[in-house]
């Protein structure tokens, strides 16, 4: 998978926080593979203590977005 927008969005998000000190939720909202958010919170976490990362992974089948949406399992 191709991670350089999400790793990009990350180190923009660790540099903003440098400037606002404040508590931060980084929430993924996508499907991504195995050891990302481990990678993505070895990432953030040693630069801002005040980041926080929370996972909350996609599940729409190609053509059925509109329904599963709609009509969750």
């Amino acid at each position: 998978a191709d991670l350089r927008g999400v790793l990009g969005v990350i180190d923009d998000i660790v540099a903003s926080s440098d400037r606002n000190h404040n508590e931060l939720v980084v929430a993924i909202r996508s499907t991504v593979p195995p050891g990302t958010c481990a990678s993505l919170w070895d990432m953030m976490h040693p630069k801002r203590s005040e980041l926080h990362l929370s996972y909350n992974p996609e599940f729409l089948r190609e053509g059925e977005a509109y329904r599963d949406f709609f009509d969750p399992s």
